[in-house]
């Protein structure tokens, strides 16, 4: 997963403290030369911020830690010392469960960006706990969903962060408006979430740039739905978020990318997201485009019925935003 990873965030080492458990010790991936007192120290610190949240005295022998690298390739030199570090409970039904750490040798704090970056992603790692418990256990779900995380929080761009928020807010309120079980709503949450994920792939003179793209940039910015796919692979969740992914950026007519899907060959969660994307966009603007106001977006979300957006799915969305209004 972390070979995927174009942009990165400042850290070296992500650490997931769990609880034992029958089967025994979870073998480390790509595992770091540390030391073994730098082991207990983190270890340590790290049950004690469990137990602060589990108000409970849970003892470190009752944990084993996991170590994601930051690269694929070992540390070089050995990290040796705790510098800055940043921790956060992963819980179901507000019962902690464990903590995922993030963790660099310099003396700096991890700045609010981050922090707020790292809460939001955390918020659907718990969803996807809660969700998982009800199968195989959490033990699967807490290893794939911390190499999404891993991935995801390491994009640069702050817009593209608050983008996705606002994006699954939209989209939530759009599945349960037309009433599909939770289940459903769940999963196309989760997929608005990370709908951008594959943009970490894409590079950041294209992601940053004030102007226009360029057809060569657009044709390269279009990538990021399959990268996305792609990343979704590798990554077990109770959901089936790759073809969301993948597909949120096609068009009803036929004229959307990366398949030219039409109708309903597009999956309807797509087709929910697209819709909610498209309203975020055009409320929050761009650096080279001004912002709509709600009511003229909501104009353009009704001309365009039937091309780009899926036309049954335009009144329900419009009720919710007249709900909005009125609050």
């Amino acid at each position: 997963m972390t070979s995927i990873v174009v942009g990165l965030f400042d850290y070296d080492l992500c650490v997931l403290l769990m609880p034992l458990s029958e089967e025994g010790k979870l073998n480390s991936i790509a595992s770091p030369p540390l030391t073994e007192a730098f082991r207990q120290e983190l270890k340590e610190k790290m049950v004690k911020e469990f137990n602060r949240h589990a108000k409970k005295m849970a003892k470190p022998d009752e944990f084993e830690v996991t170590l994601f690298p930051r690269g694929s390739s070992p540390l070089i030199p050995p990290l040796a010392r705790l510098g800055s570090t940043l921790y956060l409970p992963l819980s179901i039904k507000d019962h902690p469960q464990g903590v995922i750490g993030f963790v660099r040798a310099k003396e700096e704090p991890f700045d609010q960006i981050t922090v707020r970056a790292v809460n939001t992603i955390t918020s659907f790692i718990s969803l996807a706990l809660e969700n998982q418990q009800l199968y195989t256990g959490i033990r699967g779900s807490y290893l794939s969903t911390v190499r999404a995380l891993s991935a995801a929080v390491e994009a640069k761009d702050p817009y593209t962060r608050d983008h996705s928020f606002f994006t699954a807010k939209f989209a939530k309120a759009l599945a349960k408006q037309i009433g599909l079980p939770r289940e459903k709503v769940d999963e196309i949450t989760v997929a608005a979430l990370l709908h951008d994920i594959g943009k970490i792939g894409i590079p950041e003179s294209i992601l940053g740039k004030a102007d226009k793209l360029s057809p060569e940039e657009y044709q390269n910015m279009q990538r990021h739905p399959v990268i996305g796919g792609k990343i979704l692979e590798s990554v077990k969740f109770p959901w089936e978020l790759k073809a969301i992914v993948l597909s949120h950026h096609e068009h009803f007519d036929g004229n959307g990318y990366p398949s030219g899907l039409k109708g309903e060959e597009i999956p309807l969660g797509a087709r929910i997201l697209g819709i909610a994307e498209a309203y975020e966009m055009m409320i929050s603007g761009r650096p080279y485009k001004k912002p709509l106001t709600r009511a003229e977006a909501a104009q353009h979300l009704t001309e365009y019925a039937g091309t780009q957006f899926d036309p049954q799915l335009i009144p329900p969305f419009l009720v919710i935003l007249n709900q909005r209004k009125e609050d």
